[in-house]
């Protein structure tokens, strides 16, 4: 490690260390403002409408950097912070290029961790952890096969207060008014009184104005079953796409996925939106468009498996903003979200056209 590059990750590292202090010192906050029903400032911002909640990939390469992919790392950004998972070799570089202040860092959570015995370790279903939560978003991980153990991380944005149903009061010709009075009275659960002479607790008339987002960020793995329960209807999906569909020997030899087996996942899951990364340097070409040659083959097997054409193959440093829906609606297509970050000229936003199924 050369000075200069040693000087950055020691500044990234105190930013980071910094970071983590301060959020320590905001959790009493935090619970305080739980306690009282809402979520903390920098938790939610629901009085002015759903935040910006955005993914960036840093890096996208699996075992060592190319020419224009570093190795894997993602950014879960906030407008209050940020956490970094499974941060490879050169994510500091990463994060300057991205745009990304290292003060904001809240939470560093690892993909793998390595041993000196590369054999293979195995799964335990269902061995799942929920960590504190900080930025009004719980973060559960669970383990993922790998031949060293790795992890995968489900990011569940809380649901924002809830506020009077105005559809449904209007159902059950109750005024705004009555609601108030009760719930001024007795609380959530005291009771309503409807025109026909019925009794309603005023939550019956209560919803969130939009539901907390899900993000699921995978790591190295062949088998991600224990993560299918916290995960189940995730908004998006990053999931390693190391192999095509026809290299399955292979990525059973070294406990990778290919293309078509991420997509079963994600279909699985029933995941909104899928995410490639973590490619593999033989599928690194790139011409004039990054979904060229063998990449656009890898999105093309893993919508073929999904049943969707919402699979994205991503590039470093692009984020895609992960819009938020009403409680029981899904989200709406993340194509037109897509923002090109500013780094090494010359890359260019993936496609957005539907990936055709039926030519690999």
């Amino acid at each position: 490690m050369g000075a200069d590059e040693k000087a950055s990750y020691l500044r990234f590292a105190a930013a980071a260390s910094e970071a983590a202090t301060e959020g320590a010192m905001r959790t009493a906050g935090e619970q305080a403002a739980a306690a009282l029903g809402v979520e903390a400032a920098d938790a939610g911002g629901a009085a002015e409408g759903p935040r910006r909640l955005q993914v960036t990939w840093l890096g996208t390469s699996s075992g060592a950097p190319t020419q224009h992919r570093n190795v894997s790392s993602v950014a879960y950004r906030l407008p209050e912070g940020t956490f970094l998972i499974d941060c490879g070799e050169g994510t500091c570089r990463q994060v300057q290029a991205a745009g990304i202040d290292p003060a904001t860092i809240r939470r560093l959570l690892g993909g793998r961790r390595r041993m000196r015995d590369e054999h293979s370790m195995p799964l335990v279903e269902g061995l799942t952890w929920t960590l504190p939560a900080a930025l009004g978003v719980t973060v559960v991980a669970a383990q993922l096969e790998h031949r060293v153990p790795c992890w995968g991380y489900v990011l569940q944005e809380h649901d924002p207060p809830a506020r009077p149903d105005h559809a449904r009061m209007a159902e059950l010709h109750v005024s705004a008014a009555a609601v108030e009075e009760a719930v001024n009275h007795g609380g959530p659960d005291a009771p309503v009184q409807l025109p026909s002479g019925q009794a309603l607790p005023t939550r019956k008339l209560m919803s969130p104005p939009w539901r907390g987002r899900k993000v699921v960020l995978l790591g190295d793995t062949c088998n991600s079953e224990a993560i299918v329960g916290p995960g189940a209807g995730a908004d998006l999906l990053s999931h390693e796409a190391t192999f095509s569909r026809e290299m399955g020997a292979k990525a059973r030899i070294a406990q990778h996925s290919t293309s078509s087996m991420a997509g079963a996942f994600a279909r699985r899951l029933g995941a909104q939106q899928l995410v490639l990364t973590h490619f593999s340097s033989r599928f690194m070409e790139r011409k004039e468009d990054s979904d060229v040659g063998d990449v656009r083959k890898l999105r093309a097997q893993a919508a073929r498996s999904f049943g969707s054409h919402r699979v994205m193959a991503a590039t470093d440093l692009y984020t895609v903003d992960v819009p938020a829906a009403k409680p029981g609606e899904t989200t709406a297509p993340l194509w037109d979200q897509m923002v090109p970050q500013q780094g090494l000229s010359g890359w260019r936003k993936p496609r957005t056209e539907p990936c055709p199924l039926d030519h690999w």
